[in-house]
């Protein structure tokens, strides 16, 4: 659908997907991304970046995307998406430098990391979501919403360590290993307990399998 949006000069973000060959091959090498996999997002990635005059990684100018999932039948909400893939220690100035807004920065970085939490990494969402509520009482509001960007930057660093000792590893600065985890990460939800049972309720052949989109993210709708 979004290349048929597309061929028809729609301006939806540009993207590129993965197909469900590449899901398939992926249950086949039990859960490993296919060889060649990175060759491909590179091109992939370079698309997006010639459409997008943004470059994956950069310092100055770093495209962020997201990644979802396109099964041949809707399902909504069953699979997983991550989004603002792509930042990192290495990007936040950039993005700052585009946007100006250094909340949507921070607030986009405390999303990844909390979405790389948990679904990529499969942290228990409990304490992310403990520190979310301190985060809002220490600042006297109602809701993240009213967090400023000095609040949501101690958010995201807390989470950031949340994460680090949750999985015992360092959040990946690599925006390529980001994406690499993402995409195995939604290929992995086809098989989760609730896609499972929507499949069951609405008669989804299982074997269909779910492609991965990974698209521009664009911010302010």
């Amino acid at each position: 659908n979004l290349a048929r949006l597309a061929r028809l000069g729609v301006p939806v973000p540009p993207a590129f997907v993965l197909g469900t060959d590449w899901f398939h091959e992926f249950q086949a090498l039990d859960g490993q991304l296919p060889p060649g996999t990175r060759d491909l997002l590179q091109v992939g990635l370079g698309h997006i970046e010639t459409a997008s005059g943004l470059a994956f990684g950069s310092a100055r100018r770093p495209l962020l995307v997201s990644v979802r999932s396109g099964a041949p039948v809707s399902m909504p909400g069953m699979l997983e998406t991550v989004l603002d893939v792509g930042l990192c220690e290495t990007t936040l100035s950039g993005f700052l430098r585009l946007s100006g807004n250094p909340r949507l920065v921070w607030d986009s970085y405390r999303r990844l990391i909390e979405g790389y939490a948990e679904i990529v990494a499969g942290l228990d969402s409990a304490p992310f979501a403990a520190a979310r509520q301190e985060a809002v009482a220490n600042a006297l509001v109602s809701s993240i919403a009213e967090l400023d960007f000095r609040a949501l930057r101690a958010l995201a660093q807390r989470e950031l360590e949340l994460c680090n000792v949750g999985t015992e590893q360092v959040f990946p600065q690599s925006p390529v290993e980001q994406l690499a985890r993402a995409i195995a990460a939604v290929f992995r939800s086809w098989d989760s307990p609730k896609a499972k049972f929507y499949r069951q309720a609405h008669g989804i052949d299982p074997a269909l399998g779910t492609a991965v989109p990974v698209q521009r993210m664009v911010f302010g709708n």
